[in-house]
């Protein structure tokens, strides 16, 4: 078992291995990621582990907590499947820099990338007409998406692929490798769900609203004069901001604030832009106590919260899982997590890759532009991560 991140920064990547202890959390259920036996669990259990991370304690050993999508229903007292994923918590006791290959690029959009028109429409259809009933603001609607591996990539390959593509990798970029599952989780996510400053004692959040396709280099400037004039970019941008800043603020004594309320963001084939918003918090919280307050990330739920992930419930189709969720690094004074957009789940034992895309929806949202942008979100990760 082994999980690399890439150190943006730094350019360069670490790597955790000799996982100490490693267990898949469900509702009711664990599972031992080292010796493959089940035994009983809680939800109690898994808050127990995640209130036990304060910001005042050094991380001894590095600890790599994904934490996915449905674990943020519970938190909202949305009730889910037993067998549904909530967590996977591992720790590490080795971390080395891993050493990048040097891999010839590849054509990454995989060629049966279907999604039906009518299906897509009836589903914005549905988001609109609660909109309209003032049953929310904005709400983050995704299709998630199976494709068939190829027979002769294996899991050492993807890891080769993510070691071997740093120019296209974003600032969360980070993979998860389970031999006792054959399944890797491998990220290309730009979006920040909380970083924490120890010298400061602050914790930041970068939700991200607003995606242009960049069809060269040299429209960037224009796109970016475009977005600025775009009212339901901006619209969107400073309601889930707000929406964060609110959030952050529960966890800050009510002193969190804008940093900067726009700045953009360039990843593979895609404009962004996003806010940062900071605030101070104590030390003696944990990581349970802000997680409360912050996760599932409000860019990809919409507002109200509680409320839209319940319309979410109604409207998709199958779980979001490890898409949608946040990947947390616990290492030394460090904690970090992700919000994780252009997300695979890569299962080699049945040979499917599961991928989510999907975008914000207001009642100025056109549904063909909104499809247009969810199939540039997926041609922007097969191209950073070629199958």
């Amino acid at each position: 078992m082994r999980t690399f991140f890439f150190l943006k920064e730094k350019n360069e990547y670490i790597k955790l291995s000799e996982a100490q202890k490693a267990f898949l959390y469900f509702k009711k259920k664990k599972l031992n990621l080292l010796t493959g036996q089940y035994s009983h669990s809680s939800q109690n259990e898994l808050q127990k582990k995640l209130t036990g991370v304060d910001f005042k304690t050094n991380q001894q050993r590095p600890l790599v907590i994904h934490l996915f999508y449905e674990y943020g229903k519970l938190l909202q007292e949305i009730d889910v499947s037993e067998d549904d994923e909530l967590a996977i918590i591992i720790e590490y006791k080795k971390v080395q820099r891993a050493e990048a290959f040097h891999k010839k690029k590849e054509k990454g959009l995989p060629n049966n990338l279907k999604i039906s028109l009518d299906f897509y429409k009836e589903q914005f259809r549905l988001v609109q007409e609660n909109l309209y009933k003032g049953n929310c603001y904005q709400l983050n609607l995704t299709h998630r998406f199976s494709f068939e591996l190829l027979e002769n990539k294996t899991l050492e390959d993807w890891e080769k692929s993510f070691l071997g593509n740093s120019e296209y990798l974003s600032a969360y970029a980070h993979a998860s490798f389970i031999p006792l599952l054959k399944r890797a989780l491998v990220s290309n996510s730009p979006e920040c769900l909380f970083n924490y400053d120890r010298e400061k004692r602050e914790v930041y959040s970068m939700p991200i609203k607003g995606s242009y396709k960049i069809e060269n280099s040299r429209m960037k400037k224009s796109l970016k004069r475009k977005m600025k004039k775009d009212k339901k970019e901006q619209a969107e941008l400073f309601m889930i901001a707000d929406m964060v800043r609110n959030d952050l603020a529960r966890v800050t004594n009510y002193s969190s604030f804008f940093v900067s309320s726009k700045k953009f963001l360039e990843v593979t084939g895609i404009l962004h832009q996003y806010s940062l918003i900071s605030g101070k918090i104590e030390e003696s919280l944990s990581l349970f106590d802000v997680l409360c307050s912050l996760f599932p990330g409000a860019s990809v739920t919409g507002a109200p919260k509680k409320r839209v992930m319940q319309l979410i419930d109604q409207i998709e189709t199958s779980p979001r899982g490890i898409y949608c969720g946040s990947t947390i690094l616990c290492m030394g004074k460090n904690k970090s997590a992700s919000i994780n957009i252009r997300t695979a789940d890569i299962n080699f034992k049945t040979g499917e890759l599961l991928y989510g895309s999907g975008g914000g929806i207001t009642l100025e949202s056109d549904s063909e532009r909104e499809l247009s942008e969810l199939k540039t979100k997926i041609q922007s990760f097969f191209t950073s991560l070629p199958l």
